[in-house]
């Protein structure tokens, strides 16, 4: 018999309030509102337009910084990485009807990390962060809204943390964590605000049977 164990654990009380990618270049890659994607190992001093094409040039385990506020796109990852904004830009990516703002397709020892990111569904795309494969998402310092499905749909065995985000305005859930199969999920949430989706705030669901599917 398959047993799935689920370990949720709440920090806070919730307010009410691809594509394949190319050969990897370098451990750390740059986003800018003037980069040009066919600039070479989006460097600092020549970097790229768009996340996707940076992930193309990052090494498994590197860095995305982001240099400044603009809408940097849609994105696949298959492997471990880090997209960091730490300089207070407003980086967003506003997502196209029915699409998703970040599907993850890592590894099962791939860590991914998203920090100060805004998504905006414009109430028409589907998902913020859809999680399909990884050892473990950290998402720090974001703002995840407006989407017709999830915020956030973590359906992989292994590591969900976010902390110091808000999902909101999201036509089904804020954030779920949805397990298919048997193994182990932790899901560690300190400080998030969860305020007006539609149908649940924090959706956890254990031992999902194969084929089952939902819609929002």
């Amino acid at each position: 018999m398959k047993h799935t164990t689920i370990v949720v654990t709440i920090g806070l009380a919730l307010a009410a309030l691809p594509t394949a990618f190319a050969q990897a270049q370098t451990a750390r890659t740059f986003v800018s509102p003037t980069g040009n994607d066919g600039n070479k190992g989006c460097s600092m001093t020549a970097p790229c337009r768009t996340f996707q094409a940076a992930i193309r040039q990052t090494n498994s385990g590197g860095e995305i910084t982001v240099l400044g506020t603009a809408d940097y796109g849609t994105l696949t990852i298959d492997r471990a990485i880090s997209i960091a904004n730490g300089g207070g830009f407003e980086a967003g990516i506003m997502v196209p009807f029915n699409g998703f703002g970040i599907t993850i397709n890592a590894g099962p020892n791939d860590a991914v990390s998203l920090r100060g990111l805004t998504l905006e569904g414009g109430g028409n795309a589907s998902t913020g962060v859809q999680v399909n494969s990884a050892k473990s998402l950290t998402v720090d310092n974001c703002v995840i809204r407006n989407f017709g499905a999830d915020g956030i749909d973590f359906s992989a065995m292994g590591n969900l943390l976010v902390s110091n985000s808000l999902v909101a305005d999201n036509a089904n859930n804020g954030i779920s964590v949805l397990v298919k199969g048997s193994g182990t999920v932790s899901a560690v949430l300190n400080r998030v605000q969860a305020n007006n989706n539609r149908n649940i705030g924090i959706f956890v669901w254990g031992a999902i049977p194969t084929g089952w599917s939902r819609s929002p």
